[in-house]
C-alpha cells in the first residue's frame, strides 16, 4: 500500500512539474507544495551520500527512528544510507556501536563565543573557519507535530524556520553534492506541516479547539492521568502542560511558567556513559562570573553560552553550577516514538519512568519535600496514561 501511495504522488508530481509555465509565481507555488515536498523527503539525496530525510525519520517510525529499526537496517545492509562515517563511532566509519545501540547521531554544535572546551579530541576541534565545534550525539526528533513549534532540535538552536532548518539538516546529514533550492526547503518545510500523530491535533492546527488529556478507561488510566493536571501533585505537568504537553506550568518551584526549557538530569546522569568534557562559559554566572560544566552534554547552553538563562534556579540553588537544559518535547505520540530524551537513553517507556523516579527523588531530597517521590505502582500508572496520548 505504501508503495503505491508513493507512486500516485510521483505521478501527481511528474503532472505537476511538466504543466505549462505560465508565470515563475504559480510554477513555484506549486513545485513548492506538500506533494513536492514529499517526495523530496522521500527520494531526494542531493547528490550527497545516499541519504534521504526520510531514512532518519521514518514513515513507519512516526517519522522518528528506533534502536530496532536501526538494527533491522544494518542487517538488511551494513552499507546502507544510516551507517556513514561522519556517524561512526569516532567519525571515521570503523564501528557504528553507538548508532545501533542508542539510533543517536554525531551532531556538530557551533559554540557560542565565550564557551571553550578543555579536552581536544575529534569531538572537539576549530572548524576551517577558527569556528570551535562540539560533536554531540543526539536522537531522532520526530517530526509530528512540527507544525506547532518555535523552536527546532533538541536544544532550540533552530527556530520555527522549517525551511532555513530543512536546509541545515541536508548540510549535516547528507554531505550533499548539492544545496536544496529555496523551492525545495519550502516543499520539505510545508510537507512536515503535514504530519501530526492524531486527528485533534490537525484540526488544531486549522484553528480549531486544543486536544484535551484523554479521560482513561482504566483505574490505572486514571490515576495517571492525575500526574497531567495543573495541580500541585500533577508532578508531570509541571514541565508538559499547555495543549501539546511541552510547556512549564505554575506549579513548578525552580522552572519559568511557559518556558520550553528545562533539565530532567538526563546529561548529568549520563545513562549512556557518554565522554565528559570540562566545558567553561565565561561571564555566564548569576553575578559575571565563569562557569563551568563538566558533562557529556550541555544541551541548550553550548548555543547559548548563557547556562543560567534557561535555568537560573540550579544557578542560585548551587553556586558556580548550572543544569544541562534541553527543549520539552510534546507528549502527544510519545508511546510510538522510543527512545527517549535527547541521547536516547531511555529505550523504553518503562526506562523514561525509572528516569523520573531518579530525578524527581533527587528533587524530593534537594527541596526537602517528599511528595515529589514517585512509588513504582504510579510509575505505572504513568506509563498506562501515556499510551494513551
Amino acid at each position: 500500500m505504501r508503495h503505491f501511495l508513493l507512486l500516485l504522488c510521483a505521478f501527481i508530481f511528474a503532472c505537476v512539474a511538466q504543466a505549462p509555465d505560465e508565470s515563475i509565481g504559480s510554477a513555484e507555488a506549486e513545485l513548492g507544495g506538500p506533494i513536492h515536498g514529499f517526495l523530496l523527503f522521500n527520494f531526494e539525496t542531493f547528490d550527497g551520500n545516499g541519504r534521504t530525510c526520510e531514512d532518519c525519520h521514518t514513515s513507519n517510525g512516526h517519522f522518528a527512528l528506533s534502536v530496532a529499526q536501526v538494527e533491522e537496517a544494518f542487517a538488511d545492509d551494513p552499507g546502507g544510507p544510516l551507517f556513514r562515517s561522519l556517524d561512526s563511532d569516532d567519525g571515521a566509519g570503523d564501528d557504528y556501536t553507538l548508532l545501533r545501540t542508542h539510533a543517536s547521531f554525531r551532531i556538530p554544535i557551533k559554540l557560542a563565543a565565550n564557551v571553550t572546551i578543555d579536552e581536544r579530541d575529534e569531538n572537539v576541534f576549530e572548524d576551517e573557519n577558527g569556528q570551535l565545534t562540539n560533536v554531540v550525539r543526539r536522537g531522532v526528533p520526530t517530526s509530528e507535530n512540527i507544525f506547532f513549534e518555535d523552536h527546532i532540535m533538541y536544544d532550540g538552536r533552530e527556530d520555527a524556520e522549517l525551511a532555513r532548518q530543512s536546509k541545515d539538516a541536508v548540510i549535516t546529514h547528507n554531505e550533499p553534492g548539492r544545496l536544496p533550492t529555496a523551492i525545495e526547503q519550502q516543499a520539505m518545510a510545508n510537507f512536515q506541516k503535514t504530519l501530526y500523530s492524531r486527528p485533534s491535533l490537525a484540526f488544531f492546527a486549522l484553528g480549531g479547539p486544543p486536544p484535551q488529556l484523554p479521560q482513561g478507561t482504566t483505574a490505572a488510566e486514571q490515576r495517571g492521568r492525575e500526574f497531567f493536571l495543573d495541580q500541585p501533585r500533577g508532578l508531570c505537568a509541571m514541565c508538559h502542560s499547555g495543549p501539546l504537553l511541552n510547556k512549564v506550568n505554575a506549579f513548578n518551584p525552580i522552572e519559568f511558567a511557559g518556558s520550553r526549557f528545562a533539565t530532567n538530569f538526563s546529561s548529568e546522569l549520563n545513562a549512556n556513559a557518554a565522554p565528559v568534557y570540562t566545558i567553561h562559559f565565561a561571564n555566564a554566572g548569576l553575578f559575571g562570573e565563569t562557569l563551568t560544566m563538566v558533562s557529556p552534554d550541555p544541551g541548550r547552553a553550548l548555543v547559548t553560552g548563557q547556562p543560567c538563562a534557561d535555568d537560573p534556579a540550579v544557578c542560585f540553588l548551587n553556586p558556580g553550577s548550572a543544569a544541562s537544559v534541553f527543549k520539552i518535547p510534546t507528549l502527544w505520540g510519545v508511546s510510538k516514538t522510543a527512545p527517549y530524551f535527547h541521547d536516547s537513553s531511555a529505550k523504553t517507556l518503562e526506562q523514561m519512568m525509572q528516569h523520573y523516579q531518579v530525578f524527581f527523588a533527587i528533587t524530593a531530597q534537594g527541596l526537602g519535600d517528599p511528595s515529589f517521590f514517585i512509588q513504582d505502582n504510579e510509575a505505572a500508572d504513568i506509563i498506562a496514561f501515556l499510551k494513551l496520548l
